[in-house]
């Protein structure tokens, strides 16, 4: 049989990347880590992809969302964009929106061609750099909820970034390729466009609250605004539970091991649930089970964890509990077993949002929580 150049050509990238894959893990009981942008069915199990040398321009950017949902969507999840374009030089709005953008990537990381200027954050104005910087910080903030995510479809083959189509039956979503979900539990509009303007649909028969303000939006109907300076419009699902970092000062993921946990909880009929999963995030030990999975639930003003499995030590302590949804403040916070746990409520009665700082070291990640809100 005689096979053309363009049959076996993206086999060639699959197999580059299984060697070096192959001969990394004979040398090191750390997970290798590879990125390539050649690459054929499988690809998967050995490497991450990126989607080339695109340009730095507003359509650019655009584009990258799809490419992404349909990579996602075949099954390779870890995979993301250049920020900000490979080619050409950018303007500062385009810049951060892409930052802003690529926090909600897989993947995220900068690149550009040696004839750009340069784009690194520390380089730029401090105007821009603020919001560069802002971006970092929310990706460094949402790692627990991705890396759970990052499990989510490891086990059950979901999508982390998911068209809506696959989620939702309506027609309107049907031709959306610039928002998607984000995980489970979030759904992500970048901005593209210099304008700042984004036109967003909320899928029906769900509650959708805004991150940035915790605002609930109405479901089923298409949106215009002005998008915020500091943020793209991303939303969390209601009966939703995610797990965040509550950032100390770092300069490496090395530093967030043991960091405080936030738990953020949107209620959908006064309910939400969500899973937080932790392993050592090197090695290869969570296939001989060493890991452990948490489940939390809030059901009739109380707060539970079950613990499902717990065979990795967890560091680190629950230090904010912020609740969208919730009618009136809670005025008495317990915890069983504990005896003062509150540091002090935050309430906006007009956003029906809840923040429960809680004293550091209180509630240990690995204790079995029962919460009570009165």
């Amino acid at each position: 049989m005689v096979y053309e150049h363009r049959d076996i050509h993206n086999i060639y990238g699959l197999l580059m990347a299984s060697s070096t894959y192959n001969g990394l893990k004979a040398r090191s009981e750390l997970r290798p880590f590879i990125l390539t942008r050649s690459f054929f069915v499988g690809i998967q199990r050995y490497a991450a992809v990126w989607t080339g040398d695109s340009e730095g321009t507003w359509d650019h950017l655009q584009l990258s969302f799809g490419m992404l949902q349909n990579l996602c969507t075949v099954g390779i999840n870890f995979c993301g964009s250049d920020i900000p374009g490979f080619a050409n030089d950018v303007s500062d709005d385009l810049l951060y929106r892409w930052y802003q953008a690529s926090v909600y990537f897989p993947f995220m990381r900068g690149h550009a061609d040696l004839k750009t200027k340069r784009r690194e954050p520390w380089l730029l104005s401090s105007r821009l750099r603020i919001k560069v910087q802002k971006a970092i910080i929310q990706r460094y903030e949402i790692l627990p909820y991705l890396y759970t995510a990052f499990y989510l479809s490891y086990v059950r083959t979901w999508p982390i970034v998911m068209p809506l189509w696959m989620k939702y039956k309506e027609k309107e979503v049907y031709d959306i390729e610039d928002q998607y979900m984000f995980g489970p539990s979030l759904l992500v509009k970048p901005v593209c466009s210099d304008s700042g303007v984004v036109k967003v649909y909320l899928p029906v028969n769900e509650v959708w609250y805004q991150i940035s303000t915790g605002e609930a939006k109405i479901p089923g109907e298409t949106s215009y605004s002005i998008a915020e300076l500091e943020n793209i419009p991303v939303y969390i699902k209601g009966g939703s539970i995610i797990p965040l970092y509550v950032l100390p000062k770092i300069t490496s993921t090395m530093q967030l091991k043991g960091a405080p946990i936030a738990l953020l909880i949107a209620l959908k009929n006064y309910e939400a649930r969500g899973f937080l999963y932790v392993d050592d995030g090197e090695t290869f030990k969570y296939q001989e089970g060493e890991y452990s999975i948490f489940k939390y639930e809030y059901k009739k003003s109380k707060l539970t964890t079950t613990i499902i499995k717990n065979d990795f030590k967890v560091g680190g302590y629950y230090k904010r509990i912020t609740i969208l949804g919730i009618v009136k403040a809670p005025n008495k916070v317990e915890a069983v077993g504990k005896e003062k746990i509150v540091e002090h409520i935050e309430y906006d009665g007009r956003l029906n949002k809840a923040i429960i700082h809680l004293y550091p070291n209180a509630i240990q990640i690995m204790e079995k929580l029962e919460i009570t809100f009165e």
